[in-house]
């Protein structure tokens, strides 16, 4: 009797706890450790007697999520028991106990019912007064037990419990008792998952490869809109003045990325042809060194990534700050991440971008800043607001597509 019993429980607890790591595609399993005190009637001398309460009771929880709001449970619990055979004297007995059972969670309170499988150690008897006891009944031996378990649980906080156990006797010899005490739970094994700053950092350097395997086009500006506007408004010297500005910034990024950019080829398109680079079409759009159409001009490489000088946008990138307690109920509460992200800084920068045009994100080098066009109408910037202008941007396009160079094969030599 005692092997098999012995094996029962021991085959029920494996069942529980394999349920959570195997029987289930996603499992949802949530462990814990308890702390607690009981009030019990040992069973002594022909009759249960008058409970006492005994601290502490400590143990482990294992349940597994089988359905919404569906869980199975299994703990172990070791305690001391003691219940009063007169106003002076204590029966005390050492308890370990299986509770095998399902729960229904509803709202912040759940709800457990199953069985206790237990040992039961020899009786002990306990003086409160510490004058000697004149008892001479038989103490008996080691017990095994099977009794009936219905409890609730009260989620006081994510992390804590407060759980009520009635252990229900299934025979008339067997020991009653009531549980309680805290729970502080804290996820089992969970699914890895390859945290976001991680996956940023591997996708960086997946693009810093294709794009020293690919090209790099950059768009150039022809502020047609601008231009076009101008003419419509009667206004013919401040459009060509617009016109010869326009094409004369046009002319020295093309001379900067010529002369100070070597990380891939480069390619240069008018943003008119924008539509043709989304859609993979780049017959009839690439310029040489003159702004000219040039047909004999072919892109062999796969990897297509596209530059501009333009306004920079603010990173979408988030980060988790901390965890604060949300109040959602008149009991009821959870936890809610709180996170900060990157400034909108909205400044003018040489921008590396996909082929449709999105702009990378860090730890990708996706930018280098300059103020050359502002530089150009106000050069007494450069006297006023050096050295703070130096440090902080590129004076011109040649300094600014320099610092893209460097950034971009230092990011590369690092990432090997």
């Amino acid at each position: 009797m005692k092997k098999s019993f012995l094996f029962f429980a021991f085959v029920c607890g494996l069942n529980c706890v394999s349920l959570g790591q195997e029987s289930f595609s996603i499992p949802k399993q949530i462990r814990g450790i308890i702390i607690g005190g009981n009030f019990s009637r040992i069973y002594f001398d022909g009759e249960r007697r008058k409970s006492a309460f005994s601290f502490p009771s400590t143990g482990i929880n294992v349940a597994v999520k089988l359905k919404n709001k569906l869980y199975l449970g299994s703990t172990l619990l070791f305690s001391r028991e003691q219940s009063q055979v007169t106003p002076s004297v204590l029966v005390r007995q050492n308890v370990a106990q299986l509770l095998v059972g399902p729960s229904l969670k509803v709202d912040d309170v759940k709800f457990n019912a199953g069985f206790s499988f237990e040992y039961r150690s020899a009786l002990s008897l306990r003086s409160i007064t510490g004058s000697p006891i004149n008892l001479t009944v038989p103490m008996g031996k080691e017990s095994y037990q099977v009794n009936l378990m219905a409890g609730v649980e009260f989620y006081l906080s994510p992390m804590f419990t407060f759980y009520l156990n009635g252990i229900i006797p299934s025979q008339k010899i067997n020991s009653s008792a009531m549980q309680l005490g805290l729970k502080y739970r804290f996820h089992g094994k969970k699914e890895k998952k390859t945290p976001y700053r991680l996956h940023r950092r591997e996708m960086a350097k997946s693009d810093i490869d294709k794009l020293k395997d690919g090209a790099l086009l950059v768009r150039l500006s022809t502020s047609e809109n601008k231009i076009t506007a101008l003419r419509n408004a009667g206004r013919e010297k401040q459009a060509s003045k617009a016109e010869t500005w326009q094409r004369t910034q046009n002319e020295k990024i093309v001379k900067a990325f010529k002369t100070h950019f070597d990380f891939a080829p480069v390619y240069f398109f008018y943003s008119d042809k924008s539509n043709q680079v989304r859609k993979g079409d780049f017959d009839r759009i690439f310029l040489n060194e003159k702004l000219e159409l040039d047909t004999t001009i072919e892109l062999s490489r796969q990897n297509i990534y596209t530059a501009e000088y333009t306004a920079m946008k603010q990173d979408t990138f988030v980060q988790l700050s901390h965890y604060e307690l949300e109040q959602i109920g008149d009991f009821r509460s959870k936890w809610v991440p709180r996170y900060y992200g990157q400034a909108n800084l909205g400044f003018r920068a040489f921008v590396v971008k996909n082929q449709n045009f999105e702009q990378m994100v860090e730890p990708f080098p996706y930018y280098a800043r300059t103020n050359a066009p502002g530089i150009q109408k106000h050069p007494e910037q450069l006297l006023f607001g050096f050295p703070l202008i130096y440090f902080l941007a590129n004076p011109s396009y040649a300094a600014a597509v320099d610092a893209l160079n460097r950034k971009l094969h230092r990011f590369y030599r690092l990432s090997k």
